[in-house]
């Protein structure tokens, strides 16, 4: 998993995607970093892109919500909990705050 994001990266600068913008490289490279340093690059809090930030929680819901080989599918209110208890660890914890107070009224708009 570790070589993902550089492989991710040679991949968009490859012959076969010279149209992928270079400003983006960035973004693709620090998407699995933590915001408190402790990912691949040791970057963190500010000094992570903003857009990696976002990517960072949307991946890891998508990875919860639909599971993986080494991980069974959680359900929306486990994947809340868990993205709010690793808000300034692996998150932007403003940012997780936003997108989990987004996912619980999106869950109460649809009871109505």
């Amino acid at each position: 998993m570790r070589d993902y994001a550089p492989y991710s990266l040679r991949s968009t600068n490859s012959t076969k995607h010279p149209q992928f913008p270079s400003e983006f490289s960035d973004v693709i490279l620090f998407h699995h970093e933590n915001f408190d340093g402790s990912g691949y690059y040791g970057r963190k809090w500010e000094n992570i892109p903003l857009l990696s930030r976002i990517i960072r929680i949307i991946d890891s819901y998508d990875t919860m919500l639909y599971g993986r080989i080494y991980q069974s599918p959680k359900d929306q209110y486990q994947i809340i909990q868990e993205i709010k208890s690793l808000g300034d660890i692996h998150y932007d914890k403003d940012l997780a705050l936003s997108y989990t107070n987004f996912l619980e009224t999106k869950a109460c708009q649809l009871l109505l």
